[in-house]
């Protein structure tokens, strides 16, 4: 069996997948039991108990209620304040949901919020600058790194790259789910951090929508406990960063010729 470190979300969403059908099965036939072996009176109460977490589970998974859960799991994240920053940080999340994160960035260029921006993650950094740059945003205000493959990685590798910057104060911009998470990650290696959510596209399915949200909220019991969202200000830059920094080639834009 894997460890935690080697667990892959590819692997637990599998495992969620084959294990849903087999406990669906079984929470069915425990609440058929139950209900048949529980006095009349009781069996009353559990009836209207079990009617209002099914009708609960259907606003869930309806469009307004996906919508509004999304929106809560960044209730807690550094809201947008208006104000001036260093650089724009925008996270990739698939070819799929990059073009509104491209949108999302335009606006906030376009208004003037920040001489700078800078794109991370494997894969999509590229495509994120390219196409930044085809709206209309200078090459010159264009940076990124196409090394991190998880928001761990991309906290770490926009500090080695942005650091020798001066950069400290970033607007961070990623879909709902994925804010709070990624500003606690990027705060604990010693960015100061606002948000701003760029919205999933709005043909992603319901179950792509779930699916994200039971994710991120792994992800954030991961993170808590590999001790990702404590303060390591004063931690060493992890050695792999380097080592693939200089290995790889894989800055992007602006960040490449500063390099």
């Amino acid at each position: 069996m894997p460890g935690l470190d080697s667990l892959t979300w590819h692997d637990v969403e599998n495992g969620m997948r084959q294990l849903a059908i087999p406990m669906a099965l079984m929470l069915a036939a425990t609440l058929a039991i139950g209900l048949r072996l529980m006095p009349p009176s009781a069996r009353r109460v559990a009836r209207n108990v079990i009617l209002f977490l099914v009708c609960f589970g259907l606003v869930v998974v309806s469009p307004t209620g996906v919508a509004a859960l999304e929106r809560g799991m960044a209730v807690f994240a550094a809201p947008d304040t208006g104000e001036s920053v260093d650089a724009i940080v925008v996270l990739g999340r698939g070819r799929r949901l990059n073009p509104s994160r491209v949108a999302t960035v335009a606006e906030l260029w376009n208004a003037g919020r920040s001489p700078q921006i800078f794109a991370s993650g494997a894969s999509d950094a590229p495509l994120i600058v390219e196409s930044l740059r085809a709206a209309g945003i200078p090459a010159e205000a264009l940076g990124g790194e196409e090394c991190s493959r998880t928001t761990e990685e991309n906290a770490w590798f926009s500090r080695a790259t942005l650091f020798p910057q001066g950069v400290r104060r970033i607007l961070l911009v990623t879909d709902y789910p994925h804010l709070w998470r990624s500003q606690m990650t990027y705060e604990s290696v010693g960015f100061s951090v606002i948000t701003h959510p760029s919205p999933l596209r709005d043909t992603l399915s319901r179950k792509r929508r779930l699916s994200l949200m039971t994710r991120e909220s792994l992800a954030l019991i991961a993170y808590r406990l590999k001790g990702r969202l404590g303060d390591r200000t004063t931690f060493d830059t992890p050695a792999y960063v380097e080592k693939r920094l200089s290995k790889q080639q894989c800055l992007v834009g602006r960040a490449a010729g500063q390099a």
